[in-house]
């Protein structure tokens, strides 16, 4: 997907894959999405404090696909088959864990669920995976679109108007945007991160942290005040991924890593684990797993005080994202083994 590793981008990656282990814990595992559907009175300190951080970190999807335009995908079967690959071996790796252990019955039914059709477990991998393959129209059309700034801006704004503004505020069946969880939506980033290197918007953007904390404070604003009113279906709205805010929050985000090196011992460090974040996603975000990846965290936070939570919430994310990157580690070694292996005993014939 890129010719070469920037460092900054990897740190990057670190930092939005741990924002998204900090998205799921709130909005599935301490329940914000069905506190504030439900139609329940969501005033209290542990939907506010939720909101808060929900409002930080509900980005990290966006810039994902932002990162695959700015870097363009150059389709290869091969990088595909090997994505693709990965979905499988942890969708029905985990599948098979359960089923040893009596969680899950050995089926042909979930056989087939958990490796043949194991991307439909993974809604972004689903998407991410298709954009693969259309990625090769999608650069003809970038190609055409480059040499003029006034059209593709024009053609930026166009597709910003139908995803977040329509989609946003009205589309439900329509155009399927769905909140940003869609291909439609993908493309749309994937369009603007391409734009963003192609006329380097960075040089032209400066302090964009304080503009990522600005969109931040006034999603949670706005969503706190939907709270207190008890208009908690409409405050979650504004954690759909195509908010026109979250969209710029996103891109702020985004360009405050471009403008930074990450050089230092530290940022070198964590920029090395950048590799990995695909097998934390697919770990933690299997659907036998969901009910459980936050239950202890669930269980502890009910005995601790309000002032610990914010506190208890990062650390127990930490160990969940750290647990998973060892897996990741000790998977890519034992297949890195196996190819040496392999091609050992090819050269012996």
């Amino acid at each position: 997907m890129r010719a070469k590793r920037l460092n900054n981008v990897e740190c990057l990656r670190v930092l939005i894959m741990f924002m998204i282990v900090i998205h799921h814990c709130v909005v599935s595992g301490l329940h914000l999405n069905s506190n504030l559907n439900s139609g329940i009175d969501c005033n209290n300190m542990m939907n506010y404090l939720l909101v808060f951080i929900n409002s930080i970190v509900v980005v990290a999807v966006n810039v994902f696909f932002l990162i695959s335009g700015y870097f363009t995908i150059n389709f290869k079967l091969n990088k595909f088959l090997m994505l693709l690959g990965e979905v499988i071996f942890y969708s029905f790796f985990i599948y098979i864990i359960f089923a040893i252990e009596g969680g899950e019955i050995l089926s042909v039914k979930n056989i087939m669920k958990y490796s043949i059709l194991a991307v439909n477990e993974y809604w972004f991998m689903t998407v991410y995976l298709v954009l693969m393959l259309v990625a090769p129209y999608l650069n003809i059309v970038i190609d055409l679109l480059k040499a003029d700034k006034r059209k593709y801006s024009i053609f930026i704004i166009t597709l910003f108007a139908i995803t977040c503004i329509y989609g946003f505020a009205f589309d439900k069946d329509v155009i399927n945007v769905n909140g940003g969880y869609s291909l439609i939506y993908a493309i749309f980033l994937y369009f603007t991160g391409n734009f963003i290197k192609t006329y380097d918007i960075i040089n032209d953007c400066k302090k964009m942290h304080i503009l990522y904390m600005l969109a931040g404070g006034v999603n949670f604003l706005l969503a706190l005040f939907l709270v207190y009113l008890g208009k908690g279906n409409m405050a979650w709205k504004l954690f759909s991924y195509n908010n026109p805010i979250v969209y710029i929050q996103a891109i702020a985000l985004f360009i405050s890593f471009l403008t930074i090196k990450c050089n230092g011992r530290i940022g070198i460090f964590i920029g090395r684990f950048g590799q990995y974040t695909l097998g934390i996603y697919l770990i933690h975000s299997h659907s036998l797993l969901i009910p459980y990846r936050f239950r202890e965290l669930e269980i502890i936070m009910k005995d601790m005080g309000v002032i610990f939570w914010p506190f208890l919430i990062l650390l127990y994310c930490i160990i969940l994202y750290i647990v998973c990157n060892c897996v990741e580690i000790l998977r890519k070694k034992i297949a890195k083994c196996f190819v040496k292996i392999r091609t050992i005993n090819v050269k012996r014939v």
